[in-house]
């Protein structure tokens, strides 16, 4: 299992997206971080990693959904 912390920032970014699928689509795939598959990820250095949501203009959330990647 794979802890998931979001971020003030991170919560005030995904309450401003407009476009409900997206949100739909990035909260499944943190669901599916916290259950061990990270799925399309790119390290970015120093233990942070860029998950890649591939939908619509594409969010590819750099510093906006990086995460630590740590077990419990």
């Amino acid at each position: 299992m794979v802890d998931v912390i979001e971020s003030a920032t991170f919560r005030r970014w995904i309450r401003g997206l407009r476009d409900r699928g997206a949100v739909a689509r990035i909260n499944a795939r943190l669901r599916n971080v916290s259950l061990g598959n990270v799925g399309d990820v790119k390290a970015v250095g120093e233990g942070l990693f860029e998950m890649r949501v591939h939908h619509g203009p594409g969010y590819p959330a750099t510093g906006s959904i990086a995460c630590a990647m740590g077990t419990r």
